[in-house]
């Protein structure tokens, strides 16, 4: 038999605590949600890439009207690096698997267009494990090439050393770019940057859904 008590003039349950008012928890409970649930903040635009147009890997002119639309990391590298370019390319290796399923390319512009040819991109992004349909490889004539990474991209590009012609200073940071052609940031070629690099494509993404493919 259930025994009835009375407290204060009410009744419980003998035996059973009575409840704790949910009213007071309500918005702790709701702002607790609310930050668990909002979306990362997107990244700031630092400036605007002006119109380009340069040479793929496969001896297609590919620029910023092939980038339109969708945003795209950037690299700056050089085929002959033995330096700091592994390092990048294999980070790009890495966005490539972790955006898959997203609308965010890759795009590897080359800071020795003298000697990189369109087939010696071609080359370098096989043995990078490139998807050619989302990651481009891209040269062009040395005055196209710096005007682009020095006064678009707003980085480091240096020419080959008199006494070390294989050797050319060049940035280290992966670029985000978005879907208009505006610089969303710079980042480290370090495990916490690849980290907050997927952060920000994702949340730059999610305004460009990939595209769907014809069945």
């Amino acid at each position: 038999m259930v025994r009835v008590a009375r407290r204060g003039g009410r009744r419980y349950l003998a035996g059973v605590r009575p409840a704790l008012p949910l009213a007071p928890l309500l918005p702790l409970a709701l702002l607790w949600a609310a930050c668990r649930a909002a979306p990362p903040a997107p990244p700031p635009i630092l400036g605007a890439l002006p119109a380009f147009e340069l040479t793929d890997e496969a001896s297609r002119v590919f620029g910023a009207a092939e980038l339109r639309g969708r945003p795209y990391v950037a690299d700056f590298v050089y085929t002959g690096c033995t330096g700091g370019c592994p390092l990048l390319t294999a980070r790009m290796a890495s966005l490539q698997e972790k955006l898959a399923e997203t609308s965010v390319r890759l795009v590897t512009v080359t800071v020795d267009p003298a000697r990189d040819t369109p087939a010696r991109l071609a080359e370098y992004g096989r043995r990078a494990g490139a998807d050619f349909s989302r990651w481009s490889f891209l040269t062009g004539s040395p005055e196209a090439v710096r005007d682009l990474v020095v006064h678009g991209f707003k980085v480091t590009m240096g020419k080959a050393e008199a006494d070390d012609p294989g050797e050319i200073l060049h940035d280290g940071h992966l670029v985000l770019v978005d879907g208009a052609g505006r610089i969303r940031g710079y980042y480290a070629a370090d495990p916490d940057g690849e980290r907050r690099l997927v952060r920000d494509a994702r949340s730059l993404a999610s305004a460009h859904p990939a595209p769907v493919a014809a069945r």
